[in-house]
């Protein structure tokens, strides 16, 4: 997701801050916050082309969800899939499909396999296998993902129907 450069700049005085609890500060965190610094800074230094560092703090935030939260937590496939993500739009596909494919396992997992987040993994491993030309693998995991997301969508439009004054709220992204 591209941040528009009036927006960088806003943000870029809090890179420094954050920077300092990501390497010094991390054990502070609460369990809940440890994934949050890492992809920040990751997404921060995607958006100023800095690839290979924002692969850096992708690779730190997985290592400390790994040791910390354990092996299979949602934040640990969280971590795999910014990776994994980074290591795919960087073109290297053999390193990032392992970690899609691990990601979207612990996520059916910890989370259930119908849940939003499975989704999202199932598309982003979709999209691999379709860049390396096996659409047969990639056509049932994206089917996969839009029953799920259309599942989702259908929920959300009963809620709001049921709840008039929800349906009328802005949303925020």
């Amino acid at each position: 997701q591209v941040m528009p450069l009036k927006k960088q700049q806003e943000v870029e005085v809090y890179v420094p801050h954050v920077a300092q609890v990501a390497e010094r500060d991390a054990e502070a965190l609460r369990d809940e916050d440890l994934f949050w610094p890492y992809l920040s800074l990751g997404r921060f230094l995607d958006n100023q082309a800095a690839f290979d560092e924002a692969l850096g703090w992708y690779e730190r935030g997985l290592q400390l969800c790994g040791e910390r939260l354990g092996p299979n937590h949602p934040d640990t496939a969280k971590s795999l899939n910014n990776m994994a993500t980074r290591l795919y739009t960087m073109n290297r596909l053999a390193e990032a499909e392992p970690l899609m494919e691990r990601a979207l396992a612990i996520a059916e997992a910890s989370l259930g396999h119908d849940h939003p987040q499975v989704a999202g993994h199932l598309n982003n491993l979709a999209q691999l296998l379709q860049a390396t030309n096996r659409l047969s693998d990639a056509e049932p995991l994206m089917r996969r993902a839009l029953t799920i997301d259309e599942a989702r969508d259908r929920k959300s439009t009963r809620l709001n129907s049921s709840h008039s004054s929800v349906s009328r709220m802005p949303s925020s992204a």
